[in-house]
């Protein structure tokens, strides 16, 4: 009877147990799969430790094989850059995209396997199949499946030709057939690498990769374009920077970058921890909020029904009796709400995982989490009972229904002091739970409206905070407005010949920053790699960045102590100092070419992700090292060729 005359009401809190938990469900599982995206896919794709990226390219007198033979390499594999470009594309394609090969038909097959969204691997065996990124193949508009024409150029004819020109002349040239000649093929596959899931501003550079059958139609000597790569998987056990310290002493003259797994992992860690975090707070904030309304409603619903109680009391029932009775129609009314949120659960699945992470899912689509669903059904028909068991226990001797009609001691001391009427009305209303079917369950109510007032108001606080930072560029590194992005293509020769192109570029730069009114301040940002040890003895190789002439104070945000003035002194990041054992007043090494030399460390520093090439390490915010111009010049090779430009813009401009 009390089935079929409430049984909307009952289906109605299972209802509302069954959204609040499967939200909640949904994002508890959606916080883990972000959480754990990135990691997968590093399990499912063979990722190599090192990139190892010549400086000099093409010029560098590194070998592919003296790398690999290094005792350290449990295996590695060698990519070339190649003049080969879509022929229908835009002039940001163009500057946007980059053409390999892999010869030994390793890379993204044996090592670096991309996390592929669409499609699959081209078949190494035919000429004619590509693999785009995802950048590449947005840019281009094209998915899997497409067929596309590539202009395939000379490096030793065509190079030097349609790099001097501006990217809308040289998009012309390529479309008009002058250059190169065309060759079609189709695209197999799309997908993403581990060092495309969080790019640096500037960055985002798409790849095309060819098959070594390509090579057998067009010779890799005839279409190299100046820079090569090996990337190396270490045994177990090495560390790579003893690993990096052997490949420069291959090429004690030149400067080698690097390009490692770790430093890229803790990127896309530290991007994509906040959403997950994020994910699991709000879990948390649902279920709890969503428990405490169904308990209350239950409360409620058990409370009505405790008029009938004295009758069956009458008619023999005993407490237990009555309290199993309401218990059933609990654990009824759970387990249909266990049943809905399941079902929620899982088919909101495919809106995770959200963020950058979302490019690392090798699984997308729908997915059940056991570990999420265990613990949101045991909280569904576990808690959620054992929280209404209370008040049906109580309700079941009678005395439940006695207390609710008591005074509330706020009402009584507003009205002893005098407040208004209106007042200890509305104070009444508040506090006091009335009598009979009416009653409310008060403290319930106001835990649930302090708890969202405590939720709204942390989450203003949190988008303030946010805001600030993103529009407040100084406190993530930059206190510059600009920098700068000079085509110095023509440096693409002898490093000799690159050294007088940089050069060149920089007077030249320079002549033309004092020159423009609308520049407040400049000087040129030097970018390299320096080896550090602590005082404890731990080591790391890091990105560091040094102000080198100009006009004004560049450096790089000094969130404590000071700068680096002094030939001897360094700017640490957050994180390099915890890696270092490190903090202010300490003093660590720095391994020059003629060996370690002591630095007071003066200042923690802030730095932003800037860098020369795509394929190298750089600064984040809490990793890497500032150091004085005169240090840097001594301690990171060829400063000359890598630095950029920053510049601070005038009021009036």
């Amino acid at each position: 009877a009390e089935w079929r005359a409430h049984w909307r009401g009952l289906f109605a809190i299972a209802l509302l147990m069954g959204v609040a938990g499967g939200v909640a469900m949904a994002a508890g599982a959606g916080a883990r799969r972000t959480a754990s995206a990135f990691d997968r896919m590093l399990d499912a794709t063979e990722p190599s430790d090192v990139l190892v990226n010549p400086n000099y390219g093409d010029e560098s007198e590194l070998q592919p094989e003296q790398i690999a033979a290094l005792p350290s390499v449990e295996a590695a594999a060698y990519i070339q850059g190649i003049l080969v470009l879509p022929t229908e594309m835009d002039a940001e394609a163009f500057d946007r995209l980059i053409a390999f090969a892999n010869p030994d038909g390793r890379w993204g097959y044996e090592i670096d396997r991309p996390n592929l969204v669409e499609g699959r691997m081209p078949d190494p065996t035919r000429p004619d199949e590509v693999y785009l990124s995802k950048v590449s193949a947005d840019a281009l508009g094209v998915g899997a499946g497409d067929r596309i024409d590539l202009t395939v150029a000379s490096a030793s004819r065509d190079a030097e030709d349609l790099f001097s020109l501006g990217l809308d002349e040289a998009v012309a040239k390529i479309r008009s057939g002058e250059v190169g000649v065309q060759y079609p093929v189709t695209v197999t596959g799309v997908g993403v690498s581990t060092d495309e899931i969080v790019v640096d501003e500037g960055f985002e550079i798409g790849t095309l990769l060819v098959t070594p059958a390509f090579l057998e139609e067009f010779p890799l000597d005839d279409l190299k374009v100046g820079f090569w790569g090996e990337v190396v998987r270490l045994r177990a056990g090495t560390d790579p920077i003893e690993f990096q310290r052997a490949v420069e002493e291959l090429v004690p003259d030149e400067t080698v970058l690097f390009k490692t797994l770790d430093s890229t992992a803790a990127t896309v860690r530290r991007a994509v921890r906040p959403q997950a975090v994020a994910l699991a707070i709000f879990a948390g904030i649902i279920a709890l909020a969503g428990v405490m309304l169904v308990v209350q409603a239950l409360a409620r619903r058990l409370f009505a029904a405790s008029a009938e109680l004295p009758a069956l009391r009458a008619l023999g029932s005993t407490r237990r009796d009555m309290f199993a009775a309401s218990m059933l129609e609990v654990m009824v009314v759970a387990g249909l709400g266990a049943l809905i949120a399941t079902v929620i659960a899982v088919a909101c699945s495919p809106v995770f995982p959200v963020g950058p992470a979302r490019l690392a899912e090798i699984d997308p689509g729908v997915a059940v989490d056991p570990f999420a669903l265990v613990v949101g059904v045991g909280v569904l028909l576990l808690v959620v009972p054992a929280l209404a068991a209370g008040p049906a226990w109580r309700l079941a001797s009678g005395r439940g229904r006695r207390r609710v009609a008591g005074r509330s001691p706020v009402v009584a001391v507003a009205a002893g002091a005098g407040a208004s009427p209106v007042v200890v009305s509305g104070m009444r209303d508040a506090f006091e739970r009335g009598r009979g079917r009416d009653a409310v369950p008060v403290g319930t109510t106001l835990l649930l409206a302090t708890g969202a007032m405590t939720v709204v108001v942390a989450v203003l606080v949190f988008a303030a905070s946010l805001d600030h930072l993103v529009e407040t560029p100084r406190l993530f590194g930059w206190n510059w407005d600009a920098l700068l992005v000079g085509d110095m293509a023509d440096g693409n020769g002898t490093p000799d010949e690159q050294a007088e192109t940089v050069v060149a570029f920089r007077e030249a730069t320079a002549r033309a920053l004092d020159a423009e009114p609308g520049v407040a301040e400049w000087s040129f940002l030097s970018v390299s790699r320096i080896t550090l040890t602590g005082p404890g003895g731990s080591s790391a190789s890091v990105p560091a960045v040094a102000v080198d002439s100009g006009r004004g104070d560049m450096v790089p945000t000094i969130a404590a102590g000071r700068a680096p003035t002094g030939a001897r002194e360094i700017a640490l990041g957050r994180r390099t100092m915890d890696r270092l054992g490190a903090g202010i007043g300490d003093r660590v090494d720095v391994v020059g070419p003629s060996g370690p030399a002591a630095f007071d460390v003066v200042g923690r520093s802030v730095l932003p992700g800037i860098g020369n090439y795509p394929g190298e390490d750089k600064p984040t915010i809490g990793d890497g090292a500032v150091l004085a111009a005169e240090a840097f010049r001594e301690f990171a090779a060829d400063v000359e060729q890598l630095s950029t430009p920053a510049v601070r813009i005038s009021g009036a401009s």
